[in-house]
């Protein structure tokens, strides 16, 4: 059995996170849902743990939904025998952070 719990989350929030890499390109596309509109001044932000990713950009006023591309650095292959995943948290920015989320994703084609 385990312990359930619920947690506030702002009108505005992420509410889905799609991740899509490009090997190629040494690149991850990631496409960004809302749960509503996004309000004037609204940023996103992908910030890596232990690794180079970070990213920041302007989401339209209005989106719902958006796409970025976030380059990889000194990119690491996801493979059966070393299952690399780059942890991140997204995060939606106005003056100060108002919702984030802890996320990963691996760069394989």
């Amino acid at each position: 059995m385990q312990t359930v719990y619920l947690e506030p989350r702002n009108d505005v929030h992420i509410s889905a996170i799609r991740f899509t890499p490009d090997i190629d390109k040494a690149q991850v596309s990631a496409e960004v849902q809302l749960s509503a509109p996004a309000p004037e001044g609204l940023q996103f932000r992908l910030a890596g743990k232990e690794n180079n990713i970070s990213f920041e950009s302007p989401l339209g006023t209005g989106d719902t939904t958006a796409r970025f591309t976030v380059q990889v650095p000194d990119m690491k292959l996801w493979s059966l025998n070393d299952p690399y995943l780059y942890e991140v948290t997204a995060s939606l920015v106005s003056k100060n952070v108002i919702d984030s989320v802890k996320t990963y994703f691996g760069m394989r084609k």
